[in-house]
């Protein structure tokens, strides 16, 4: 329900995109991209990675593929939405709570502002 109320500004998108492909831009690959994402989170957070089974490059790989799409998607509300659909339904196991998607963001928005403002 409150998905629904989403909705991007043009430029907002446009700006999310570029800093997504400079951030990117930054790493040598795209896996190693993911592996700052992995490194990041689970420094900051220890305890989710109790929630991540797969090997680490693996991990990475998805991480970069799973925010690569719903960037991508952000101008189009329906194609957003389906994107964060899949990935919440892949976690649908876990116990997904409010302190834990904090840790998350945070440990990710940490990262890019590192990243991006060196």
């Amino acid at each position: 329900e409150t998905f629904n109320k989403l909705q991007m500004p043009q430029d907002l998108v446009e700006a999310a995109q570029q800093t997504w492909s400079d951030f990117l831009a930054v790493y040598p690959s795209k896996i190693a991209a993911g592996e700052g994402i992995f490194s990041a989170i689970f420094d900051a957070a220890p305890s989710l990675q109790a929630m991540f089974k797969s090997p680490k490059a693996t991990t990475a790989e998805r991480f970069v593929k799973g925010f690569g799409e719903v960037i991508k998607n952000a101008g189009s509300k329906s194609k957003m939405m389906n994107s964060i659909q899949i990935m919440g339904f892949r976690h649908l196991e876990f116990d997904i709570n409010v302190q834990k998607v904090k840790a998350f963001r945070d440990a990710l928005l940490d990262l890019f502002d590192l990243e991006m403002t060196q």
